[in-house]
């Protein structure tokens, strides 16, 4: 089974090569990863954490997540984010973009300028929607507790 996340649709335009990962999925991660206490990607460790999700976001290019991958018997869209929720200023989801279209093949580290320029971006804009975002956050790790019965929701964030 292939576990999809629902995204917002988004300009593939921005990208220099298909890739299903939107800008907004992908800042996303980067506000919950920021907003672990004890994680080896957490808020200590920022740059080390941009790397990682752009080369995460490189293991799927070329692939269409609108076309059924026969190498899975079912694909199931999961709904990890209220998009109708959230608001993404047009020079992060821009930022962003430019540093996935920077990332380089093979694994190879995004350059430290590169690195630099999309955390500031990104840290701007975690800033400006600190306060309702956590706030959403706590909703979203009580309705997971709920489901799954768990009592620490570090492991959600």
């Amino acid at each position: 089974m292939l576990l999809v996340p629902r995204q917002v649709p988004f300009d593939k335009g921005l990208y220099h090569k298909a890739n299903p990962i939107s800008p907004q999925f992908i800042y996303e991660c980067f506000f919950r990863v920021f907003s672990r206490k004890n994680h080896c990607l957490s808020n200590d460790n920022k740059p080390k954490a941009v790397e990682v999700l752009f080369k995460y976001m490189k293991l799927f290019d070329g692939v269409d997540f609108s076309v059924p991958c026969p190498l899975f018997d079912h694909q199931l869209l999961i709904d990890f984010v209220n998009y109708e929720e959230q608001r993404v200023s047009q020079t992060t989801l821009e930022a962003i973009a430019d540093a996935y279209n920077r990332t380089p093949e093979n694994f190879r580290s995004l350059d430290d300028e590169s690195i630099a320029r999309v955390l500031e971006q990104i840290e701007r804009e975690i800033t400006i929607n600190e306060q309702s975002r956590k706030e959403e956050m706590e909703r979203f790790n009580l309705e997971i507790m709920a489901m799954s019965g768990q009592n620490d929701d570090e492991d959600f964030h």
